[in-house]
């Protein structure tokens, strides 16, 4: 009964680990950083935290680059330019870099618009997503290196 209580608290700690990821990285605010430092200093662990919140993290711009892809229909960049006046910076550097710039979506609302960016310019899916994905795990890997690395310090 005991070992099922444990489980059963592990596998709701993980799913809110990968809700809080997936809406840190939609247009939605949020963030994921303190609750998997909270896992990996709990389980002393930082492999199953961090692919939980890259692949919860991942899921969330693939939806927001959906939403500027879909969405790219309702404005046409070239005759709607006062849409995308705010992000103007976001979108040079997102035509200038093309899917390598995603390597940055982890940032805070900048990674956002350059992920909802791309979606809208139609930058190939597969090598958006592979970037995305790649800094997001990056992004999570130090942070949870860091955090055991500081446990450590402080014992």
């Amino acid at each position: 009964m005991f070992t099922l209580l444990i489980i059963n608290t592990l596998f709701y700690s993980y799913l809110l680990l990968f809700f809080w990821s997936f809406l840190a990285a939609t247009l939605l605010p949020g963030t994921s950083e303190f609750y998997l430092i909270y896992l990996v200093q709990q389980e002393n662990t930082i492999w199953l935290p961090v692919l939980i919140a890259t692949i919860g993290n991942s899921l969330g711009g693939v939806s927001t680059y959906y939403l500027g892809y879909f969405g790219r229909k309702y404005y046409d960049i070239k005759k709607e330019k006062s849409v995308f006046e705010n992000n103007s910076k976001a979108l040079q550097l997102v035509e200038k870099y093309g899917a390598f710039i995603l390597i940055l979506s982890w940032v805070p609302l900048m990674g956002d618009v350059l992920v909802g960016l791309a979606g809208v310019v139609k930058l190939n899916k597969t090598t958006s997503f592979f970037w995305m994905t790649l800094g997001k795990f990056l992004r999570y890997l130090l942070l949870a290196l860091s955090t055991l690395g500081i446990i450590e310090l402080l014992k």
